[in-house]
């Protein structure tokens, strides 16, 4: 967050932002995965683990367990990619927040599937 900003105070202040959302964080989960020299299996392969973390978030919140995806900037960065041990050839598909939440907010209001899927015959 703080790489952005050129005002040396907005900087600190933008970095103080970051660690407070991420200092109470109970558990990250970085989710790592190789890179197929092939595009058509790196994209599947990248599909497949994907769909691996959404359905490890669910089962996670079926448990009653707070979970939340994120991906940041900082995950293509030599220094962060270091001090996880992720090599050459291996991507950081997502930091996975975990731990038990103080609350659990209100789903918010979705489109109807009717609404999202067209059916063609």
């Amino acid at each position: 967050m703080a790489g952005k900003e050129k005002d040396p105070e907005k900087k600190k202040e933008a970095g103080q932002r970051g660690y407070n959302k991420l200092k109470d964080v109970p558990m990250f989960v970085a989710v790592v995965m190789d890179e197929n020299p092939n595009p058509m299996t790196r994209e599947e392969d990248y599909a497949a683990t994907s769909a691996l973390i959404q359905n490890f978030s669910l089962l996670a919140w079926e448990q009653g367990i707070g979970m939340i995806w994120e991906t940041y900037g900082m995950i293509h960065s030599t220094e962060f990619r270091e001090a996880l041990g992720v090599n050459p050839g291996e991507k950081i598909v997502g930091s996975l927040h975990v731990g038990y939440p103080d609350m659990i907010p209100t789903p918010r209001p979705r489109k109807s599937i009717e609404q999202l899927l067209t059916v063609m015959n």
